[in-house]
């Protein structure tokens, strides 16, 4: 996450994806996520990143996994959990409850969007409140009592 200001990542830096490596590595995506991304509904400034997504980030396809586990999941958190144990990563990006526990199932770590902000709050690079104002300002639904715990 070198060369992000503080703006820059709350407003362009959108860190999904089964695995990431702070400021030493790839980000990868599935298809269904970058087409998610690309939508003509997303919001400008993520559809304008994702469409010229720079050259560390990976676009990747993967085989469809018939798990029962996977059933009641949205094709993205599939996709996402299938190419984090392809790629026998050891931490998913999941904020959907459903997701969140078929990938704990499965023996993946995984942390949600605020606990990625908290991480880069903890190493200097945002500030924590600020951002946490902004998120408020979108549609993304969060718990204020885990907001109000990370921020005390």
């Amino acid at each position: 996450m070198q060369g992000f200001s503080n703006d820059t990542w709350c407003t362009k830096h959108v860190p999904f994806g089964p695995r990431f490596k702070l400021k030493t590595g790839p980000m990868d995506f599935t298809v269904e996520l970058y087409n998610e991304l690309c939508h003509p509904t997303a919001p400008p400034l993520l559809r304008e990143w994702a469409c010229q997504p720079p050259a560390w980030l990976e676009v990747a396809s993967v085989n469809p996994i018939d798990d029962e586990t996977f059933r009641a999941l949205g094709a993205g958190e599939r996709a996402a959990i299938t190419l984090a144990l392809s790629m026998h990563a050891n931490l998913i990006l999941i904020d959907e409850r459903k997701g969140t526990k078929a990938a704990l199932n499965k023996g993946l770590d995984v942390v949600g969007t605020l606990g990625i902000l908290r991480l880069a709050a903890q190493r200097g690079l945002i500030d924590l409140a600020a951002c946490f104002a902004r998120l408020k300002r979108t549609n993304f639904r969060f718990r204020q009592d885990i907001m109000d715990a990370m921020l005390a």
